[in-house]
């Protein structure tokens, strides 16, 4: 689980966590709340990985090689939403976000998923935004964009793993 130190990653690992289970989860700077969650789930690997900086996103692609397959990933992580004019778009901002959100998915998915389709089965879930079915809030164009590209990159790997057991989803 990337993004796993949210309250929404706690509340889910808390949720489908069985004994027996091996989770992995990633979060970046403050784990307190994962430290705390370890007390509570047996085999429990914390990774602190900024997933922002590229070169923290390849180390933790690293990091899982040595890993057994996985069954499942969810991706969590977002930078929070910055409502910005559209005359002011932080592009520096924006491609932060874009690196926490999309490259990570795509370099981890070119990792797991490989994996995955060779044991034929696993299942992926990437969070979206309630955003993308309405119409979103003004002056959030940078997170739209993220959250789009990343709803895209869902569709296309749940058609590219289907025929392999490996479903990929996105919830909003």
């Amino acid at each position: 689980i990337t993004g796993a130190s949210s309250d929404v990653g706690t509340s889910l690992i808390r949720r489908v966590y069985r004994p027996g289970d091996r989770v992995i989860a990633q979060g970046a700077g403050d784990l307190s709340a994962l430290y705390e969650l370890k007390k509570e789930v047996d085999d429990l690997l914390l990774i602190d990985a900024d997933l922002s900086d590229i070169s923290a996103i390849r180390l933790f692609v690293q990091q899982l090689e040595g890993q057994p397959c996985p069954t499942h990933f969810v991706h969590l992580p977002a930078l929070r939403v910055v409502n910005t004019r559209y005359k002011n778009f932080d592009f520096d901002r924006y491609l932060l976000d874009l690196n926490v959100q999309l490259q990570s998915a795509i370099l981890l998915t070119q990792s797991i998923l490989p994996k995955m389709a060779k044991a034929k089965f696993g299942r992926v879930l990437f969070m979206l935004t309630s955003y993308l079915t309405s119409v979103p809030p003004k002056n959030v164009s940078a997170y739209m964009v993220a959250k789009s590209a990343l709803a895209g990159l869902a569709r296309s790997l749940a058609i590219d793993f289907a025929k392999d057991g490996v479903t990929v989803n996105s919830v909003l």
